[in-house]
């Protein structure tokens, strides 16, 4: 095996051991109730022009409709931290910036509502989130009037 592909395998090994690591912080509020907000990356490593797709599903776990209220435009908010420091990268400047409006999310039972943001290793374009080399977490927050979710941490090596 060449040098670089055994590289490639022993840094996807790494993560995919240290992953269970990055589990929601212990502040990170219980996922109890009627819905559940969980994270997904379709691919570990990212190569210089390539992209990965982070998912956040805010699923209805019941028989029943469930509906949330929200004080701003804000519902399902994405985050980008670089480890290990978790320093926010994505949004921006830390935050989101939320219009000061009434908004709600209505899933019919066992609905779901999805988010998704393409990152890729390389140039800036307009619906991408470029990130530099190094390594990353995903996770998302919903913070409505009935509960207060974060998903789990999923991690994502650039290189």
């Amino acid at each position: 095996m060449p040098f670089g592909s055994l590289r490639r395998v022993c840094a996807a090994l790494v993560l995919a051991l240290a992953a269970p690591a990055c589990g929601a912080s212990p502040a990170a509020p219980p996922q109890t109730g009627p819905v559940r907000l969980t994270a997904h990356v379709n691919r570990i490593q990212v190569t210089p022009g390539a992209t990965a797709v982070a998912t956040f599903r805010l699923e209805n776990v019941t028989a029943n409709t469930v509906t949330l209220n929200f004080g701003s435009s804000c519902q399902i908010l994405p985050f980008i931290v670089k480890r290990p420091a978790n320093q926010v990268v994505y949004p921006a400047g830390g935050g989101w910036a939320c219009a000061q409006v009434l908004t709600s999310i209505t899933l019919p039972p066992h609905g779901v509502t999805v988010r998704e943001i393409t990152v890729t290793s390389g140039a800036q374009a307009f619906d991408l989130v470029a990130l530099p080399p190094g390594d990353y977490a995903f996770y998302a927050r919903v913070e409505s009037v009935e509960y207060t979710l974060e998903s789990e941490r999923v991690a994502l090596q650039v290189l």
